[in-house]
């Protein structure tokens, strides 16, 4: 079990200095921590895939596996997000207090909007749809919003995410 201890209990040599460069640091008690292919349980695999395999159907939806937009073919999960919490602050940071309201699949803009031909509201599907996702049994999530794709050699390099919100990420996230 992990847990966070005052900094008087420690010796200096085990003490997390306060910053970092220009990062402020700090010590998050997790709990126990387990190897995540013992935690992670696949619902029941659509392909010939072994076990846990990336393409398969997993609740809840967690980064690097199998994510679309009903009319593409597959993309993969950045990570999973939450809006800030009531009470929250940038500057400081401040965590805020209570549960999310909300949470959301990220992703970018050709896995999750199509490359600008989605529209708001769009379904979302885990596994995407090259790997068996089907919009009636595996919609995870509604197209909440995007940044549209710019072409051209200005925007060649720049990379954008997208946010769906996701009905399945609550209990990815800790």
């Amino acid at each position: 079990m992990t847990n966070k201890v005052d900094k008087s209990q420690l010796s200096e040599k085990d003490v997390i200095p306060h910053k970092l460069a220009d990062m402020q640091t700090d010590v998050v008690a997790i709990g126990t921590p387990v190897i995540e292919s013992e935690r992670l349980t696949v619902t029941h695999p659509l392909t010939q895939s072994p076990p846990n395999a990336l393409n398969s159907r997993v609740r809840p939806v967690k980064g690097g596996w199998s994510i679309g937009h009903k009319a593409i073919t597959a993309g993969t999960v950045a990570t999973c997000v939450y809006d800030m919490l009531p009470g929250a602050r940038k500057t400081l940071p401040e965590p805020g207090i209570g549960m999310p309201a909300k949470y959301y699949i990220l992703s970018n803009n050709h896995v999750l909007a199509n490359s600008n031909d989605a529209s708001l509201g769009d379904a979302i599907l885990q596994p995407g749809p090259y790997d068996g996702g089907k919009e009636d049994e595996d919609t995870v999530a509604r197209l909440s919003r995007f940044i549209p794709i710019s072409t051209g050699p200005a925007h060649a390099k720049r990379t954008t995410y997208q946010f769906s919100r996701c009905s399945d990420c609550r209990s990815a996230i800790p």
